[in-house]
């Protein structure tokens, strides 16, 4: 199968692959820990530092909206530089970051909302679970 190598999944599933030891064959058996780390503690330190620490200190210097995209631009800023680590693309700025853009921007209008980091993980969690059911089930088992 041919996938578009700017696609954010394939990125992330060739971080998976680049990780010693995973390959196609064997990579459910990595995906507890792999979920470990998406689901749990990149939304729990992300949340905590762009949603928790940033956003809230923007809202106190700019207005709720501003704020809430000059942290998600903050976060795709940091999203594009993980991406890259895999694959270094500058076309990844055009196919990566606004999905990343429109996440963070979700997650800070989730939190803003709530007034709560905490529904903001929730939110993370989930859908960082979904994306990576899908990579490695599909992505990976296609470009390893």
């Amino acid at each position: 199968t041919n996938f578009n190598p700017l696609n954010s999944m394939v990125v992330e599933a060739r971080l998976q692959l680049s990780y010693m030891g995973i390959t196609k064959y064997n990579a459910w058996q990595y995906f507890p820990a792999s979920a470990l780390g998406f689901c749990i503690l990149s939304p729990l330190t992300e949340e905590l530092f762009f949603r928790g620490f940033l956003l809230k200190s923007f809202e106190n210097r700019f207005s709720a909206l501003f704020a809430n995209l000059l942290q998600s631009l903050l976060f795709g800023t940091i999203a594009l530089a993980y991406f890259w680590l895999a694959y270094f693309e500058l076309l990844l700025v055009f196919t990566t970051v606004p999905l990343v853009l429109l996440g963070g921007f979700i997650n800070g209008w989730i939190a803003q909302r709530t007034n709560s980091v905490f529904a903001s993980m929730i939110a993370y969690s989930f859908g960082n679970f979904l994306d990576l059911l899908i990579v490695f089930a599909f992505i990976i088992p296609a470009v390893g």
